[in-house]
């Protein structure tokens, strides 16, 4: 996740460079690994009813899922001020308001 979200703010500074494919290359491979990763917070999340960490192991994954949407949108060419380029960040910090972990 860390990685993610480390890749995705080296993106945000250098978008401005960015063509529209690179840009869509990114946003499928963001979109892929985040997918992964919450799958597999869901998978772990699939304990028996009586288990008491039944509950906490199902919440990342919805939280990662909520993170990707919002960190595509920022980085959406159609939603980023083509002259600075920088409406996605604050998009994104807006979006991702909250305790992580949980």
């Amino acid at each position: 996740m860390a990685d993610a979200h480390t890749r995705l703010y080296r993106t945000m500074t250098i978008i401005g460079s960015m063509d529209d494919n690179a840009t869509k290359a990114f946003r499928t491979e963001q979109g892929r690994t985040l997918g992964a990763l919450a799958a597999q917070f869901d998978a772990a999340g699939k304990l028996p009813s009586g288990c008491p960490d039944r509950a906490a192991l199902g919440r990342p994954g919805q939280l990662v899922k909520k993170y990707d949407k919002t960190a595509d949108s920022a980085i959406d060419p159609a939603t980023v001020d083509p002259e600075h380029r920088r409406g996605g960040r604050k998009r994104c910090r807006r979006g991702l308001q909250g305790p992580w972990p949980p």
